[in-house]
């Protein structure tokens, strides 16, 4: 069972300083109970035309699947200020603190540059992970989940946003941050001491990531493509800057994304329409980790390649 709740609200003096400040709870009982509370903070500053500096403190982060843009083009946030997840038959709750600050100044009609440092800190059992053994006789998979020290992040971000056109637009993000991956693996041991002991293999390091995503909308057709490339040095076990990670992508992959919306007739003076969309992620099967045992191998791998479809109503 869980209860969430939160309020915010926004204050904004003339066009130079606006805030944006609330509180989330979230409480879950599942044999025991468990509490938090989740302040926010967003203070943006337009100190003169073209730049904006912004800093934040926030619980909850923003994703495409839990995200709703309404008509009047304000965007709701319906995601979890506290992570909840389920390993086997145990319940567990994280608390997360995300602080960032960032600088934006536009140096050209549609193109703007943005420089930021943040930080992630996890209370609780972290993030989880599912890692896979495969042996001749079976292959199975299970879920883990990582350790504060491992969950927690802190790095600096390069932004290059490009407005082509009001239908065509792109970005490059380049990241220097930590991230948990696995340490050089040298020695023969067995799968199954390998998953008992993986802690012991695990080690925060610093990685380079490179993203670039491409976005264009089809008015004729009234279709949205998006493509997304992304980079690391080497195979994180969790993405660096996982806050900016809007689409779930994990690790290194080539992501695409459909949008078609289909329009029907106006029914007794409201209009609706369908919303056909095809997600193909990791089209080309990277990002893995996979380590050698003496019984077969455990392979790591935060995004799997899959295809993913739908259909959604809306009116308006």
């Amino acid at each position: 069972q869980t209860l969430a709740f939160g309020l915010e609200g926004n204050t904004k003096f003339l066009d130079l300083f606006a805030v944006k400040y609330g509180f989330d709870y979230s409480r879950l009982h599942y044999g025991t109970s468990r509490s938090f509370i989740n302040p926010s903070l967003q203070i943006v500053i337009t100190p003169a035309e073209g730049w904006s500096i912004r800093t934040s403190l926030a619980s909850r982060r923003a994703n495409d699947s839990n995200t709703v843009v309404l008509p009047d083009g304000e965007t709701l946030n319906l995601s979890e200020s506290t992570l909840i997840t389920m390993v086997g038959n145990q319940a567990s709750m994280s608390q997360i603190r995300h602080t960032e600050i960032a600088a934006e100044k536009t140096i050209a009609q549609g193109t703007a540059i943005e420089v930021s440092v943040y930080q992630d800190r996890i209370k609780g059992p972290g993030l989880p992970l599912m890692i896979t053994t495969i042996t001749p006789l079976k292959q199975k998979s299970q879920i883990i989940q990582l350790n504060e020290d491992n969950s927690s992040q802190r790095g600096a971000r390069l932004t290059i946003k490009q407005k082509i056109t009001d239908n065509l637009s792109g970005s490059v993000a380049y990241v220097y941050g930590e991230s948990t991956s696995i340490s050089e693996f040298n020695e023969l041991v067995s799968s199954e001491y390998l998953n008992s002991s993986l802690a012991d293999y695990m080690k925060q390091s610093w990685q380079h990531s490179i993203t670039g995503s491409f976005s264009a909308a089809i008015p004729l057709t009234k279709t949205t493509l998006v493509a997304v490339l992304r980079w690391y040095t080497r195979n994180p076990l969790i993405p660096v800057d996982w806050f900016s990670d809007r689409m779930d992508i994990g690790t290194k992959s080539a992501n695409f994304e459909i949008r078609q919306a289909v329009p029907l007739p106006d029914i007794m003076g409201t209009e609706g329409q369908w919303d056909v969309w095809v997600d193909m992620r990791n089209v080309l099967d990277q990002g893995r980790e996979i380590l050698a045992v003496t019984d077969g191998d455990v392979v790591f791998n935060r995004n799997p390649r899959s295809v993913r479809f739908g259909i959604s109503l809306n009116f308006r």
